[in-house]
C-alpha cells in the first residue's frame, strides 16, 4: 500500500481536497518521474489529525476485517516533499505515525518501504533496503523489458551486499525473487539474485505465481531460498 499518496480522481480525493499537500502551484504532486505519468499522485498531509485518523481507520479495515499479517507500507519518503516542513520534522512525523500503527497492531508484520533508516527505528519489524527487483509494466515489452529487468536485476546485485550490515539492527528486505521466463532475465543473474536474498537473512519474498513456474525453476531459484 502508498499510504501518503492519493489518486487525483480518487472520492477521498474529491470529497477532502483540504487535506493534501499544496504548494505555490497547487497540489504538490508525488517527486520526480511520476509527473510524467499517467498515474499522478498527490500526497497526504499527515501533520493534520484528520488525515492520520483516515489513515489508521483504512488501514485497520484491512487488517481487522480481510485478515492481513503482514502489510507493506511502500512510498514512505512522500512526507519529505511537503515544503511546509523541513527534513527533521517530516522524519519524526513519520516515525510517530508507523509508532502508533505498530501500538495499535502489535502482533501484524510492517515492511516498511521507501523511508530513511532512522525513520524506521524501532517502529517497523522490516525495512527495504534495495531497489525493485523489476518493472513488471515492461514484462511484455518486447527487447526493452528484457534489457530494463536484466540491469535492475543486476542493480541488486550490486547494491543490497553492501547494505548486508544493517541486519544488525533490523530485519531486512531485499525485495522479492522472481524467475518466470517471461522476464527474460538471465541464468546468471537469477542464480546471483537468489545467492543475495539468501545471504541477507531477512525477507524471502516470492514474485511469481508459483503454479506457473516448471519444477525446473522451482529447483533451481526457490527451494534453494529457504534450505539451511
Amino acid at each position: 500500500m502508498a499510504p501518503f499518496l492519493v489518486d487525483p480522481a480518487s472520492d477521498i480525493a474529491k470529497l477532502h481536497p483540504e487535506w493534501l499537500v499544496k504548494n505555490a502551484e497547487g497540489f504538490k504532486v508525488h517527486p520526480l518521474l511520476d509527473a510524467f505519468w499517467p498515474y499522478r499522485r498527490h500526497i497526504f498531509d499527515i501533520k493534520q489529525p484528520e488525515v492520520q485518523n483516515y489513515l489508521f481507520e483504512s488501514i485497520a479495515k484491512l487488517i481487522e476485517q480481510d485478515g492481513f499479517e503482514l502489510i507493506k507500507p511502500d512510498f514512505l519518503y512522500a512526507p519529505y516533499f511537503d515544503p511546509s516542513m523541513c527534513a527533521k520534522e517530516a522524519g519524526f512525523r513519520l516515525h510517530e505515525f508507523l509508532k502508533e500503527l505498530k501500538r495499535r497492531h502489535s502482533t501484524v508484520h510492517i515492511n516498511g518501504c521507501g523511508l530513511p533508516f532512522v525513520a524506521a527505528a524501532n517502529v517497523v519489524d522490516s525495512l527495504r533496503i534495495g531497489p525493485d527487483t523489476i518493472a513488471p509494466y515492461l514484462e511484455n515489452v518486447p527487447i526493452l523489458g528484457r534489457i530494463i529487468n536484466n540491469q535492475k536485476v543486476r542493480d541488486v546485485i550490486n547494491i543490497v551486499p553492501k547494505r548486508y550490515d544493517m541486519g544488525k539492527y533490523r530485519n531486512i528486505d531485499p525485495d522479492v525473487m522472481v524467475c518466470r521466463k517471461s522476464l527474460g532475465i538471465s541464468e546468471k543473474s537469477l542464480t546471483g539474485l537468489a545467492q543475495v536474498i539468501k545471504e541477507t537473512n531477512g525477507n524471502i519474498l516470492l514474485g511469481d505465481d508459483l503454479a506457473k513456474l516448471s519444477e525446473n525453476r522451482l529447483q533451481k531459484y526457490v527451494y534453494p531460498l529457504f534450505l539451511a
